[in-house]
């Protein structure tokens, strides 16, 4: 998890390259694979849809991952500020 956080998240926002979104996509693949509703997983999947430019894609999985759980309603908002940036 602390490989797709510092891939999807950390290289985009704090630097001026990209990830390695092939890993990021195995790493995802074979764990969707193990957790098909896990709340993090199905995250950083929307947020690699969102960063190959799949905005649809992505919209689809955010839905998916803040529907997958009722606990933190934090995590909605999280899952709603990135809604944000793809509808703007």
């Amino acid at each position: 998890m602390v490989l797709l956080g510092y891939h999807l998240i950390v290289m985009f926002v704090l630097s001026h390259q990209e990830g390695d979104l092939s890993l990021c996509e195995k790493i995802i693949s074979e764990q969707l694979k193990l957790y098909p509703n896990g709340v993090w997983f199905l995250f950083f999947k929307a947020r690699l849809e969102f960063m190959k430019g799949n905005l649809n894609s992505s919209i689809d999985w955010y839905i998916k991952s803040f529907k997958s759980q009722d606990v933190w309603p934090q995590f909605h908002h999280f899952c709603f500020w990135e809604l944000l940036w793809i509808n703007w």
